[in-house]
C-alpha cells in the first residue's frame, strides 16, 4: 500500500471511529429510523419475508434447538431463586390481578353453559365420585341400622338390653365369622345397582339449584377470602424441592413435546394465521398495531447501545473491524492505481 493510501485510511479509519461516538451515533441513529420508516411504508410485510421463512425459523431456532444440560440446571436455579425471593411476603394474589378483573373472568365463565353441564357431568361419572358416594351412601345405611333405628334407640333405654346386645353380636360373629362381611358386601352391592339414579338425581340437583348468582357469590367469596393472602403462604404446601422437580418435568415435557408434528401444525397454522392478516399490508401498518415506531426503536437502541460500543471502542474491537473492512478497499488495485 502506498503512502497516500495508508494516509487515507487511517483518516477513514478515525472518522468512522468518530462516527461511533454516543453522540454522533445517536444522530445517526435518529437519521437512519427516520429514512427506514418511510421504507417500511411503500413496503409489504411479503417483500420482506414469507410465512415459510418464519415457519423454517421457528423450527431451527425453538422446535430442533439443540440445548445443552446446562441450560436445565441454570432454569432450576433461577425457578429456586424466584421461590425463595421476599417478595412474596410483602404481596398478595391482588398484586397480580385485581377483583374487576377476577368477576369478569367469572361473568365469561358463566356465559358457558353447556361447557359447565359437561364439566358437572364429566365430575359426578368419576370412579372416585362414585366411590365416594358409595361409601358415604354405606355409612350413612350403617349408621342407622346400629344407632339410629327404633329397635337400639329403645335397647339403650332397658337395663343391661345394651350389653346383651353386644353379647348377641359377639356369639354371631363367633358363628358366622364372615356373616358381617357378607352384609357388608350385599349392602354396597345393592348401593351399586342403585348408584346410577342416585348419580343422575345428583347432578340434576346441581343444575337445578346452582345459579349463576350462586356460583358467582361463591367464587367471589373464595377470592375475598384469598386476595390478601401473602403468595409466601403458598410455601406450605409447596417445597423447594418440589419446584425444582415439577420444573424439571416441565423441562423435560417442554423438549419431548416441541418436536411433536402436532405442535409443528401449531406453529404452522399460527404463522400463516399472522400473514393472511399483516402480509399485504404495509408494514408500517404492522408496526403502528404493536405500538412500534421510530422513536420506540431509537430508545431501546439507546438503552444497549452505548455501554456495548463504550466495551468494543476500549477494547479496540471496534477499530479493529473498521480496520479490516476499509483495508480491503485501499489495499485493492483500483484504489492503488487512482492514489499512484
Amino acid at each position: 500500500m502506498n503512502t497516500i493510501a495508508q494516509q487515507l485510511l487511517e483518516l477513514h479509519v478515525q472518522h468512522e471511529l468518530g462516527n461511533f461516538s454516543d453522540t454522533q451515533f445517536q444522530a445517526d441513529l435518529q437519521l437512519e429510523l427516520q429514512e427506514f420508516w418511510l421504507q417500511l411504508s411503500s413496503t409489504k410485510l411479503h417483500d420482506f419475508i414469507s410465512p415459510e421463512q418464519v415457519i423454517d425459523w421457528i423450527e431451527t431456532n425453538i422446535i430442533e434447538l439443540k440445548l445443552h444440560a446446562g441450560v436445565a440446571k441454570l432454569i432450576g436455579q433461577i425457578v429456586g431463586d424466584i421461590y425463595t425471593d421476599n417478595s412474596h411476603v410483602e404481596n398478595g394474589l391482588s398484586a397480580l390481578i385485581t377483583r374487576e378483573q377476577i368477576e369478569a373472568f367469572i361473568d365469561k365463565g358463566l356465559t358457558q353453559e353447556e361447557l359447565r353441564q359437561e364439566l358437572i357431568h364429566q365430575g359426578m361419572s368419576n370412579e372416585i365420585t362414585h366411590e365416594v358416594i358409595t361409601e358415604l351412601l354405606y355409612s350413612g345405611i350403617s349408621s342407622y341400622l346400629t344407632e339410629s333405628n327404633v329397635v337400639s334407640q329403645n335397647a339403650q333405654k332397658v337395663p343391661g338390653a345394651k350389653a346383651m346386645m353386644r353379647m348377641g353380636k359377639g356369639i354371631m360373629n363367633k358363628a358366622a365369622p364372615k356373616l358381617e362381611e357378607k352384609i357388608e358386601a350385599q349392602v354396597k352391592k345393592y348401593i351399586s345397582t342403585a348408584l346410577p339414579d342416585v348419580i343422575a338425581q345428583s347432578e340434576s340437583f346441581i343444575h337445578d339449584s346452582i345459579t349463576d348468582a350462586h356460583i358467582k357469590e361463591i367464587a367471589m367469596g373464595v377470592w375475598d377470602s384469598m386476595q390478601d393472602l401473602a403468595v409466601s403462604n403458598a410455601r406450605d404446601y409447596i417445597s423447594a424441592e418440589d419446584v425444582q422437580d415439577y420444573t424439571q418435568l416441565s423441562y423435560q415435557q417442554f423438549l419431548s413435546s416441541r418436536q411433536s408434528p402436532y405442535i409443528k401444525e401449531l406453529v404452522s397454522t399460527g404463522v400463516n394465521s399472522f400473514f393472511k392478516a399483516y402480509g399485504n399490508k404495509k408494514l408500517d401498518t404492522l408496526c403502528k398495531d404493536f405500538s412500534v415506531n421510530a422513536d420506540s426503536l431509537e430508545k431501546e437502541v439507546m438503552l444497549f447501545a452505548p455501554k456495548i460500543l463504550q466495551v468494543l471502542r476500549n477494547t479496540g474491537y471496534l477499530e479493529q473491524r473498521i480496520r479490516a473492512r476499509l483495508e480491503r478497499f485501499y489495499r485493492s488495485d483500483s484504489a492503488q492505481e487512482l492514489l499512484t
